[in-house]
């Protein structure tokens, strides 16, 4: 019975030691999207055109 109390104890302490250790006030990083614009593609062959859609993303 001593073993359970002492290991419900030491969860307890570990994720208050966890909580303490984490900022309070951190945000997540923010990203912009870039679309890039349409590029129609040919190719040699029957049924090789198409267009190439695309974007990207950066940290603000």
């Amino acid at each position: 019975m001593r073993r359970s109390h002492l290991a419900a104890l030491a969860v307890l302490a570990l994720g208050a030691a966890v909580g303490l250790a984490s900022p309070v006030n951190a945000e997540e990083p923010r990203y912009a999207y870039h679309d890039i614009p349409r590029a129609p593609t040919v190719a040699h062959g029957l049924m090789c055109g198409g267009d190439v859609l695309a974007q990207f993303a950066t940290t603000e």
